[in-house]
């Protein structure tokens, strides 16, 4: 049967398997892309070493990998990646409060760069607004991460970590946006050419 021929045979055929290739392809690389992600959230750089007092806050090297699934395969997917890096990680020390503060920060600034992309990927000047969307991500994230820390602080037993009212205020105020910031900006450095690899190994989205 001729090639020209089978659109009019069975277009929504044809268009239900290009979803289910789609499909498919967006589970596999994203199954990928959170394992990479659970090993790179074990390589850890503790907040310690610029301030010795928050050394329970520590740098890690997952996020990149939720940053790339977000764009490649559409935000609920790097939404999902994020979700499943988490569990896997909580599996090992059961630090259910510290890893959903680290999903909504991660979560935030992976929905966003995604949406972003979504408009960025067709256009000329797509890295300068990716640049963009990058610093407007890391600036959602810390408006999102300030309350949901307040919240899980000031619920659960992480409260008797900061025994006065002044302490909580300048760890929300100080150290949440600065520690936010710069791993939110540590980790678009190896995004941004970590997608460009992506693309000029698989030419996808030009």
């Amino acid at each position: 049967m001729e090639e020209g021929f089978f659109p009019y045979i069975s277009p929504d055929w044809r268009k239900g398997d290009i979803l289910k290739n789609n499909f498919t392809r967006n589970l596999t690389l994203s199954a990928i892309l959170s394992a990479l992600a659970f090993v790179g959230m074990l390589i850890q750089i503790s907040f310690g070493i610029v301030m010795p007092a928050y050394g329970f806050l520590k740098f890690d090297f997952s996020e990149a990998f939720c940053l790339i699934g977000g764009v490649v395969c559409g935000p609920l997917w790097g939404l999902a990646i994020v979700f499943v890096k988490t569990l896997l990680h909580l599996s090992l020390d059961g630090d259910w409060i510290g890893h959903s503060i680290n999903f909504f920060a991660v979560g935030s600034m992976t929905v966003v760069a995604s949406l972003f992309w979504l408009w960025a990927k067709n256009r000329s000047n797509k890295w300068l607004i990716m640049s963009f969307g990058l610093i407007t991500a890391v600036i959602v994230r810390i408006l999102v991460i300030v309350p949901i820390n307040w919240f899980f602080i000031t619920n659960t037993f992480y409260k008797t970590f900061f025994p006065t009212d002044e302490a909580l205020k300048v760890y929300l105020v100080t150290i949440v946006p600065t520690f936010n910031g710069i791993q939110g900006l540590f980790s678009s450095l190896i995004f941004m050419p970590l997608l460009g690899i992506y693309q000029s190994m698989f030419n996808k989205e030009k």
